[in-house]
This record gives C-alpha cells, sequence and structure tokens, in this order.
C-alpha cells in the first residue's frame, strides 16, 4: 500500500500579503515576515503564524486604527530601513575603499612612479577632501597607499591579468606571435612576445604574452627557449602556431646559432 507523501510548506509556495501590514505590522525582508515592533523574523510565510505573534505580543496596538495606524506603521518602517542601512553602508565604504586603492596602485604603475609616490598622493587626496567633502574625510584616510600595500596591489592586478590571458588562450583555435628584442636602460636585452589569438566564434584577441630579461647571450636558441616558456605559461602549444614574425634581426632569424 502506498504512503502518503508528507506535504512539505515550502512547496505550498506562499506569499506575502499586503494587507499583513496594515493588520498586523508585518513586512517581507529576504523572502520572510519581519514584525515591525519586534523585529522578530517568522521563519513561515503563513497567515495563522502572523497572527498568532501579533496577537500574543502586540496586542495593545489593536487600540491604533486610521491615519495613527499609519504613522505608527510607517515610523517603524523607516527605523527597520536605517538599521538595515547601517550593516550595509560600513560593507559597501570598505569596498569603495579597496577599490579605490587598486585604482591608485593601477595608475602609479601605468605612469611607471615608484611605489612610495602612493603616500604622496594620499596626502594630496586626504587634503583635497578636508576642502571639498570634510564629512568623507575619514574615508578618504582609510584608503591604504603605503609602499607595500601599492606593491601587493600591483601585483595582484598582473596575476588577474595572466589568469585572464591564459582563460582566454584556452579557447584559441589558432594563434600567432610577433617578437622583438632590444635593449632597455640598463644594457639589459628584453625580449618582447606579442600573441593573437582566435577563437571558434572568430573573436580576436592580441596581448602581450610576456616580457623576457635576456641575461647573458641574445643567440636564436636563447630567444627561441624564452619563447617557449612563455607558451608554457599559457600552456599554447605549436600544433596551433599559425605564424611567427620578427623584426628580422641577425639574432631574431637565428644567424649567430638557434
Amino acid at each position: 500500500m502506498a504512503t502518503a507523501k508528507k506535504r512539505k510548506v515550502d512547496a505550498e509556495c506562499r506569499a506575502f500579503q499586503e494587507k499583513w501590514t496594515n493588520d498586523y505590522f508585518f513586512v517581507e525582508v529576504k523572502g520572510k515576515p519581519v514584525c515591525l515592533v519586534c523585529g522578530d523574523a517568522l521563519a513561515v510565510m503563513k497567515k495563522a503564524n502572523v497572527e498568532r505573534h501579533y496577537s500574543s505580543k502586540h496586542a495593545k496596538l489593536s487600540d491604533l486604527g486610521g491615519q495613527m495606524r499609519l504613522d505608527k506603521i510607517n515610523a517603524l518602517r523607516r527605523c527597520l530601513e536605517s538599521q538595515q542601512a547601517s550593516f550595509t553602508r560600513p560593507r559597501c565604504d570598505r569596498d569603495n575603499v579597496i577599490q579605490t586603492s587598486y585604482a591608485l596602485s593601477d595608475l602609479i604603475a601605468k605612469k611607471l612612479k615608484p611605489h612610495i609616490e602612493g603616500e604622496f598622493v594620499k596626502e594630496c587626496i586626504v587634503k583635497a577632501a578636508e576642502l571639498l567633502a570634510p564629512d568623507k574625510l575619514q574615508l578618504f584616510q582609510s584608503v591604504s597607499l603605503s609602499r607595500r600595500t601599492v606593491s601587493d596591489r600591483i601585483t595582484d592586478l598582473a596575476q588577474d591579468i595572466h589568469k585572464t590571458l591564459k582563460d582566454s588562450a584556452r579557447d584559441f583555435q589558432f594563434f600567432s606571435v610577433a617578437c622583438d628584442e632590444t635593449t632597455d636602460i640598463t644594457n639589459t636585452a628584453q625580449l618582447a612576445i606579442f600573441v593573437r589569438g582566435i577563437t571558434a566564434e572568430f573573436d580576436t584577441r592580441e596581448e602581450l604574452l610576456s616580457l623576457e630579461a635576456m641575461h647573458g647571450t641574445t643567440t636564436g636558441e636563447d630567444l627561441f627557449e624564452s619563447l617557449v616558456s612563455s607558451m608554457n605559461k599559457l600552456e599554447l602549444t605549436f600544433e596551433k602556431l599559425s605564424g611567427l614574425t620578427t623584426d628580422g634581426a641577425p639574432a631574431m632569424v637565428g644567424s649567430q646559432k638557434g
């Protein structure tokens, strides 16, 4: 004999009724009925539960009627909203402070400024806040731009860019590589490697794959090893390589060795 399945309350799809606010001082918060008077949240969206809570704990409010009842409900609703905002605002402020720290660190890196410049930037924005937004001064002062913090932020941004490029490289059906070797102001050879790939949906992406410092010799063999190392970091294989472009210099074409 088949046994009847026990009905679950969650399966009944009960919905909050707007009249409960006026009748029982309840509002809906994140899918649950919440009492405006004491702040208690009921587990089940059910009229009998709401009515029982109201009659057992707040029966004295039944004396209120008409406009006085509406004013009381609106006052309690504003109080509840302010309490919820007091918990949400600090978290939002913390997120904005962290985003500001990352954005300013990104600018410092793009402008090739020393990481210690972050402390000077903070002095500037705090001074500006004192004149333009004194009520937000504490928020500006909480932005961390110390040399170590700026360095860590730039490292995080670089790792995120590398991860994004690596995820995109997995979708490449074919890709091409362009290489150029030059010498920086410290007389160190630098190999710039650019990659351009295309996906099955014909979306193309071109990025700087790597900038490899060449210590010692710069023969064709050395350049090829650096290229292979850079490709391995993004898990790119030679089976998908469709073209390789260089500037035609003797070292790049391997005329010396490689």
